[in-house]
């Protein structure tokens, strides 16, 4: 028997403008997890800044201070593993 993946993993060849992340998905590091977040934000032309950021887990927010924009994500690492894990994620923008 073939045992089902319980969370997908990020393709960087999938990266697009459109491209939507969601709960529970998997980079291979933390610099994955950055590097793929940092090129989402350039080219959907937002500005983010890391809110905490240490070896074992890693928040960004939107940099927009005057609209107080809510977008949030923040990941941390698979205990066991080098893996990190998208745990939480508010991912409208309301900063326009």
């Amino acid at each position: 028997m073939i045992k089902k993946r319980r969370y997908p993993k990020y393709n960087e060849a999938e990266m697009s403008r459109e491209y939507v992340f969601k709960v529970g998905l998997e980079f291979k590091s933390l610099g994955q997890f950055k590097d793929a977040i940092r090129e989402h934000a350039l080219l959907n032309g937002r500005d983010i800044r890391y809110i905490r950021n240490n070896k074992v887990r890693c928040r960004v927010g939107c940099r927009e201070k005057k609209e107080k924009c809510r977008w949030m994500a923040f990941a941390s690492k698979v205990g066991g593993s080098d893996c990190f894990r998208l745990k939480t994620l508010n991912g409208k923008h309301t900063c326009g």
